[in-house]
């Protein structure tokens, strides 16, 4: 058996060439009909399932001249929003979601992105998170975020909203410039300009957190 990921919380496997699992600790569980319902499986009971490519999402970039169609990336979107609403559904938070966190899986017709990483995750209280120490920063953090200077600090837990915009967004048109607070997001995803994909990603890159929203329609 090969470790193809792992952190303090949950582990993937290799067991063979088309066979995986996932060894989780009991915050995963929250998962557990999300990972039956996407993933391909031999065995319910340990997350035991088929796949014909898993990879990370910064490699399948890299596989895809760092972007992905809409198609894949409509279903990017899909999948990081139902597990993020998961997350929020137990009232905690991590503070972003990173592509190397993120890995894509496919088996047949069934294609699928799980996000793997809870080691840092905050208690929600009334729509907010308290966060008391020091973090370290990546471009893929909300505005309230990067503008933080000391601590405590409270934010609302729309903040993971914007992160989760801003991987798909990446994964459109790759970020080549610093996200600064005035950044064109219109302009960076005008590729997909008018679809569904496109609102759905403007109402998760809102810079007022009081006007972000993670919807579909």
């Amino acid at each position: 058996m090969k470790s193809i990921y792992k952190n303090n919380k949950i582990t993937l496997n290799q067991i063979n060439k088309n066979r995986y699992n996932l060894v989780f600790d009991n915050e995963f569980n929250m998962f557990n009909n999300f990972y039956k319902k996407n993933l391909d499986l031999y065995k319910k009971a340990n997350i035991e399932f088929k796949a014909d490519k898993l990879i990370s999402l910064p490699n399948l970039l890299k596989e895809n001249n760092n972007e992905l169609n809409y198609e894949l990336s409509k279903t990017l979107f899909l999948n990081l929003s139902q597990q993020v609403e998961i997350i929020l559904n137990k009232h905690i938070s991590p503070l972003s979601l990173k592509p190397e966190d993120i890995y894509f899986i496919e088996s047949g017709e069934k294609k699928v992105f799980l996000f793997l990483n809870l080691d840092n995750v905050f208690e929600i209280n009334e729509g907010k998170i308290e966060i008391r120490t020091p973090f370290r920063q990546h471009k893929f953090f909300s505005p309230e975020l990067r503008i933080v200077k000391s601590f405590p600090v409270t934010i609302t837990k729309k903040s993971i909203y914007f992160s989760l915009g801003l991987c798909v967004a990446n994964c459109l048109n790759k970020f080549s410039e610093r996200i600064t607070i005035d950044f064109d997001f219109k302009n960076h995803i005008e590729m997909i300009k008018e679809t569904k994909l496109y609102w759905a990603l403007l109402r998760c890159l809102e810079k007022d957190p009081q006007n972000r929203f993670c919807l579909f329609i």
